[in-house]
């Protein structure tokens, strides 16, 4: 291996020029291409080919709304007291100004959220003792009915019994048979009174099913809140039209920056890791220290500034220029034959 890093050298040192010309062209190359084909500079990640990235894409095909990354602030009184109206305004706003970035799907406001939740929840228990009620209130019209049956089952009996006795009596036919027209009039009434009653218990039972789906959905978030119990802790919640790889960091960074010059009087904010994460810089203290180290080591082991910034490559070099003596060789030592 020495000797081909021996024989490279001393080659590019007798056709220097036409190293450096041919360095230029592959450079030139290198340049064309990227500009034309090249496509924009992002700090996005993304890995096709992934399951992962699969079921983005189905989500972003069969879900649009959900296939988008998240994150969250979570806002926090300092004094562990609970919000007051200022500061939910303040907050509130924030997550406005923030949802009208471009990139940002949605910015939920957490006390508008959590609201909700509690209102819908009340609205779930209002409406089991509305359907209780409702209930109670078609049992006693149906026991009204099924005396008033009863009644009118005996009322036509007794009819029949007096039409039988009555049979051959012109004079009688006139009362009987407006009595008879006075049952049937009261049965139809009876009758309306049960379909309505029916309608009624249908109606009950189809909101009975609706109210089911709806505490059972309310039961699974039962212990999910958006704000703290105490009331002194908040969770904004951010959704982005991309996946959370694809996100932006000039996007995270304006986010961060909204949440650092909010100035919310007596009221910190978090971010979650995935508006905190960036991705490192390639030049940070630890190579600066690194190329210090190693220039001073150079120039230490070489004992000249040129050969340290420039280290030789070939003997010739060394022969070259007087002041390039101390270069060492890439060759075989003498110690070596």
């Amino acid at each position: 291996m020495a000797g081909l890093l021996y024989r490279l050298g001393r080659f590019a040192a007798r056709r220097r020029w036409l190293v450096v010309v041919a360095w230029v062209i592959v450079l030139a190359l290198g340049g064309a291409g990227y500009g034309l084909f090249s496509g924009p500079i992002s700090t996005s990640i993304s890995i096709p080919g992934t399951a992962t990235s699969e079921v983005t894409d189905e989500l972003a095909a069969k879900f649009p709304s959900a296939s988008g990354g998240s994150g969250s602030l979570v806002f926090e009184t300092t004094d562990g007291s609970p919000f007051t109206d200022d500061q939910k305004a303040d907050a509130s706003a924030l997550l406005a100004r923030i949802a009208d970035l471009k990139g940002v799907r949605q910015a939920v406001d957490p006390f508008d959220a959590q609201a909700q939740l509690d209102g819908q929840r009340r609205q779930v228990a209002d409406g089991k003792d509305q359907l209780s009620a409702g209930t109670r209130q078609l049992d006693d019209a149906q026991t009204q009915l099924d005396a008033g049956r009863a009644q009118l089952s005996a009322a036509q009996a007794q009819l029949d019994a007096q039409k039988a006795q009555a049979e051959g009596l012109a004079t009688l036919q006139p009362q009987l048979a407006a009595a008879q027209a006075q049952l049937d009039a009261q049965k139809q009434a009876l009758d309306a009174n049960q379909a309505t009653v029916d309608a009624g218990r249908a109606e009950l039972e189809e909101n009975a099913a609706k109210l089911d789906v709806g505490e059972r959905l309310l039961a699974l978030s039962e212990n999910v809140r958006l704000v703290s119990k105490d009331g002194s802790a908040a969770v904004g919640t951010l959704t982005f039209t991309k996946p959370t790889t694809e996100v932006a960091q000039t996007l995270k960074s304006r986010i961060a920056a909204d949440a650092a010059d909010a100035g919310i009087p007596g009221v910190e904010i978090h971010l979650s890791h995935e508006l905190a994460q960036s991705i490192p810089s390639v030049v940070g203290p630890g190579e600066v220290a690194g190329l210090v180290v190693a220039a001073l080591v150079l120039l230490i082991m070489l004992s000249t500034v040129i050969g340290a910034v420039l280290p030789c490559s070939a003997p010739s070099w060394a022969s070259a220029s007087r002041s390039w003596a101390h270069c060492p060789s890439p060759g075989p030592s003498s110690s070596s034959r």
